[in-house]
């Protein structure tokens, strides 16, 4: 079958990986460059060539099985990373961190002295503990109910600095999100990401980069088209037709891996159910600036984590900043950082290239949003189908991504066998 996959971000891509196999697939993209690498950087190190990705990716075994095992058929091979981080103050003062040590496939976590520097940092400590050995157990008491991580938090007796200077910044700056929408995550997601992807397992990265990750698992689709926008799918009988600015193109079945918010305007007008359940589903804007500002960093040096995590003067957001010359082993000399969601800008002199993102997050409301949404793909007779991280009732990153992409494979594979 001639089978359309529009965007190229890990949905796209691992939807076109798996349905090339058998299919003639066509792989559109808005960007000039595949949708995962559309925002890196090159910088030069040393007189070397680096390719910054943004944003820097990063992921753990246990909690990406479908990631991995996609890695693994294409050929992509992974190098671990030290992802140690830092907690500190809007002023830099450090109060929590960890550094680790690896060893093969784990890592042992070393506790900052400044974990048990003062009460504050010491109830941070001993609550963390708990929240990882306890926290699966507790939510499994609640025989069901829903509840927020904030509720959650405060139905166990877990103490707000727990909440306010540790979980919260450092989930709603993994996320991408606000504070506020990080506190109004399910419990159930939060928990499901921090007991299975937080046990002592070494970080990994892809060796040689997400650009490597593009072309490889580009090789999927029969062609490749940047720069290409479909503006409404139309459906035909027995056929499915794209238009363009510039024409129209007629295939048998399309996937529809953009983000959901956009990918709304271009369903076919049949599809009101699906657009009414999408435009339920919530986004953020983020960006991620790559700058050399060593001012983001803590007043300490030797507190200058891979990861810094730092909360604004009034404790109500956070940012995150990657130190990429200690996760990249080929930046050399001057150091380079990451930072998402930036409390300030960096100095225009150390400003290196600026990236704008929008994020899904989810709330107690998706669940059955998601579940509906799912079932109508299930509906026979389909010939268009959507995937992406949003479709996935948890945490929005890389596994859901291609997780969703294994459903369309199977709704195709349905459709043909009908």
């Amino acid at each position: 079958m001639k089978i359309a996959v529009i965007g190229s971000g890990i949905a796209g891509l691992s939807a076109s990986w798996y349905l090339g196999k058998e299919h003639e697939v066509t792989l559109l993209e808005k960007h000039p460059l595949v949708g995962m690498d559309a925002h890196g950087t090159d910088l030069s190190s040393n007189g070397n060539f680096v390719r910054v990705d943004v944003p820097f990716r990063a992921f753990k075994r246990n909690y990406y099985p479908c990631l991995l095992e996609l890695y693994e058929e294409a050929g992509i091979e992974v190098r671990p990373v030290d992802y140690s981080f830092s907690l500190n103050y809007g002023d830099g003062t450090t109060y929590f961190g960890f550094s680790t040590l690896g060893i093969g496939n784990n890592f042992v976590p070393i506790p900052y002295l400044v974990c048990f520097s003062n009460k504050t940092s010491r109830r941070i400590f001993s609550d963390a503990i708990r929240f990882y050995e306890e926290s699966e157990r507790e939510l499994h008491s609640l025989d069901g109910e829903q509840l927020t991580i904030s509720q959650f938090l405060s139905r166990f007796g877990y103490s707000i600095e727990f909440e306010d200077l540790y979980l919260i910044p450092m989930f709603s700056t993994i996320n991408t999100c606000t504070s506020e929408s990080a506190k109004n995550y399910p419990a159930e997601a939060v928990i499901g990401y921090h007991s299975q992807g937080l046990k002592f397992l070494r970080f990994l990265t892809p060796l040689k980069g997400t650009r490597d990750v593009t072309e490889k698992l580009s090789k999927g689709a029969s062609s490749v088209r940047l720069s290409t926008d479909p503006k409404k799918i139309v459906l035909e009988k027995d056929k499915v037709k794209l238009l363009f600015d510039n024409g129209e193109e007629y295939f048998d079945r399309v996937v529809v891996a953009a983000p959901a918010n956009q990918a709304i305007s271009i369903l076919p007008n049949e599809y009101t159910r699906e657009k009414e359940l999408l435009s339920k589903l919530k986004y953020e804007a983020s960006e991620v600036v790559t700058h050399s500002d060593d001012s983001f960093m803590p007043k300490n040096k030797k507190h200058w984590a891979p990861m810094c995590f730092s909360l604004s003067q009034d404790g109500s957001s956070a940012t995150a900043t990657i130190l990429l010359n200690k996760v990249l082993p080929s930046m050399k000399g001057k150091d380079v950082f990451q930072t998402w969601n930036p409390l300030v800008q960096p100095k225009e002199e150390n400003f290196i290239s600026r990236s704008k993102f929008e994020r899904p997050v989810i709330d107690l409301a998706s669940q059955k949003t998601l579940a509906e949404l799912k079932n109508l793909q299930e509906l026979p007779d389909r010939k268009v189908w959507l995937c992406g991280s949003y479709a996935r009732y948890g945490i929005p990153l890389l596994e859901a991504g291609v997780s969703t992409s294994l459903d369309v494979k199977r709704w195709v594979e349905q459709s043909i066998k009908r």
